[in-house]
């Protein structure tokens, strides 16, 4: 995330209108702008065959890999900590958990204790790219971003998947 905060809005008279961030790279599109030149092109940026007055830039990325383990809430709690985030970030959210999975071997039925869910953070103000955005999403346990969309300087909106444990004792 703080890739997107460090990227200027304007290279070269061209406008950053989207940026996208996945688990494989970051995906920026540009639009003209009066003064720019189709000759200096943000760095790496190809223009749009069917649009020439957009181009687009991909980047990989090396994706770090989470370390240490957090003891995960329960489903209830998770999404009390979510929408409380969701609340103070000034955001629009949304929350699914998907059922338990289960696998059956040698004819037993075995039920994971925890649940999968995906989560969306919409119409977040791109100023909340500050420093404790990553406090506030370690809030909730089990929360992993999997891709950040920044439309114009207008929105941002986070992705991801979280996990939770399906019953508060186990």
């Amino acid at each position: 995330l703080t890739f997107i905060q460090t990227q200027p809005t304007f290279v070269d008279g061209w406008e950053l209108i989207e940026m996208e961030w996945t688990q494989s790279g970051v995906k920026s599109n540009y639009q003209f702008q009066p003064g720019a030149s189709f000759s200096d092109l943000p760095d790496g940026a190809r223009i749009e065959a069917n649009n020439p007055t957009q181009c687009r830039k991909r980047l990989p990325l090396a994706m770090p890999r989470p370390t240490g383990a957090l003891a995960l809430t329960s489903i209830e709690e998770s999404s009390k900590r979510f929408f409380e985030l969701t609340r103070r970030l000034g955001a629009k959210g949304h929350l699914k958990f998907d059922a338990p999975m289960t696998k059956k071997v040698s004819d037993v039925q075995l039920t994971a204790t925890w649940a999968a869910g995906v989560w969306r953070l919409s119409d977040l103000s791109p100023s909340v790219l500050g420093a404790e955005l990553p406090a506030f999403l370690n809030e909730v346990p089990g929360m992993t971003v999997t891709r950040a969309t920044y439309k114009s300087t207008i929105t941002l909106t986070l992705e991801g998947s979280i996990y939770a444990r399906v019953r508060k004792d186990s």
